[in-house]
């Protein structure tokens, strides 16, 4: 019999990832490519184009049906982008489901990325045996999901988890949503990018290199550590705010910066500083064991569940 697979993409700020999953957590074909910016028709074309290129690939394959991940608020129930910011230019409203499911006739599935990367770290990776977990993802912009009772937090209109727009400085730097001084303007990689910038130059951080190679250099460079330590600061103030609400005793961290030893040290350093001490006394602070491809894990995972 035919192993049982899943095709899966994960749609961000940046890139667009994806891959072929099979029910045993083997992974095919994972690459990634540049997120088209030019609008809504843009970006479903380039969504329908990856699809077919996999559902060629997965002729050996039986396929259950496809996932998606995007970044923004999901309506799970329907595959429809509720609100996404300028991140992803006109995504807003995209019934991405229907759109999905009417033209390859087969079962698709839509998620919030994060609330994806929480069902695959709890599935297959760092939250399997904690039923309380708080996952955040740090990349363009800053994701968050609710684990309670191994179940995902949803709330009354299914957005909850916003935690990149939980608002750490009133009146700060306005950001993408219309606010100001939300927690990703901060604490999101493309905050630091800014910040370094600001502080050692715009010439300082080579653009064909990813922030990994900025903490590299930390140990080597005043300044750099300066600007990071700064940027560990503003994470652990937000991770702080979450612990006191939610009390929590893992948090994983996924994303573009989940790699970084010193990162999440200094993390773990700068939260025990701040937070009260009986927040602290079960807590983990984890990068995501599936790195970046929790979101995929955790849609392929919801196609095996439903389909």
């Amino acid at each position: 019999m035919d192993m049982k697979s899943a095709v899966c993409l994960d749609i961000g700020g940046t890139y667009v990832k994806y891959s072929i999953i099979t029910e045993d957590g083997k992974i095919f074909n994972n690459q990634k490519e540049r997120t088209c910016k030019t609008g809504r028709e843009g970006l479903v074309r380039q969504v329908m184009n990856i699809i077919s290129r996999l559902v060629e690939l997965s002729k050996d394959y039986e396929i259950k049906g496809i996932g998606i991940s995007s970044g923004g608020q999901v309506d799970n129930k329907t595959g429809k982008i509720i609100y996404a910011t300028d991140n992803l230019p006109g995504w807003t409203g995209v019934e991405l489901g229907k759109m999905v499911s009417e033209h390859f006739k087969m079962a698709c599935f839509v998620e919030n990325d994060v609330n994806a990367a929480a069902l695959g770290e709890l599935y297959y990776g760092n939250g399997k045996g904690y039923d309380d977990f708080v996952c955040l993802t740090i990349g363009t912009g800053i994701g968050g999901a609710l684990v309670q009772n191994g179940k995902l937090v949803r709330g009354a209109a299914g957005s909850a988890g916003e935690i990149g727009h939980m608002i750490i400085k009133a009146h700060g730097r306005k950001c993408n949503c219309g606010n100001r001084g939300c927690y990703e303007q901060y604490a999101s990689v493309t905050a630091l990018k800014r910040d370094v910038k600001e502080k050692l130059g715009k010439n300082f951080l080579p653009y064909d290199v990813g922030v990994e190679w900025l903490f590299e250099r930390y140990g080597e460079n005043d300044k750099v550590k300066e600007v990071v330590d700064r940027y560990i600061d503003y994470i652990s103030t937000g991770i702080v705010s979450l612990l006191h609400v939610l009390n929590p005793s893992l948090v994983i961290i996924g994303g573009a910066v989940s790699a970084s030893d010193i990162l999440i040290k200094g993390i773990e350093k700068s939260v025990k500083l701040m937070a009260m001490p009986s927040f602290l006394k079960r807590l983990k602070i984890m990068p995501a064991y599936l790195d970046n491809k929790a979101s995929l894990y955790g849609v392929a995972s919801y196609v095996f569940e439903k389909v």
